[in-house]
């Protein structure tokens, strides 16, 4: 669901580059608008959703931080790169283009995750170590 939904912002924002080229073409911003706001209603809650299912079980409230910590601190990224590139004279069609670049990237990260069941399969695993806590000796505890 978040893959087809970076595909279709992708898909979108490739082009509102291509079409809206000038001022003529502002009403046509609309329908784009109204395809980025479902995107966005759409992926912000997959990503939390996927997120929280391959959660290990003990570890939700320290992964959950870290996840909206690093929302927050990456959130300036698109839109530096955008005003970068508009300050330097590129066309808003390029600026606009460039944020296909964090798409992508959220989309091949997500295929890194690999087999989704297998992933949740993994996290809720009573018996796995990989995600056990340390013991002061460096040693993974059994007891959660």
């Amino acid at each position: 669901s978040a893959m087809l939904c970076l595909v279709l912002f992708v898909v979108n924002t490739s082009l509102a580059a291509l079409v809206l080229t000038g001022p003529e073409y502002k009403n046509g911003m609309y329908g784009f608008a109204a395809v980025w706001g479902v995107c966005l209603s759409w992926l912000h809650p997959a990503h939390a959703s996927l997120y929280c299912t391959i959660i290990p079980r003990g570890q939700e409230s320290e992964l959950m931080g870290i996840y909206i910590f690093s929302g927050q601190v990456l959130a300036w990224l698109p839109p530096l790169l955008f005003s970068f590139l508009n300050e330097i004279g590129a066309s808003m069609s390029i600026g606009m283009a460039s944020l296909n670049l964090f798409f992508a990237g959220g989309f091949l990260l997500l295929l890194m995750i690999g087999n989704y069941d297998e992933a949740v399969a993994l996290s809720q695993d009573e018996n796995n170590m990989a995600w056990a806590p340390i013991d002061d000796e460096g040693s993974p505890t059994t007891t959660r």
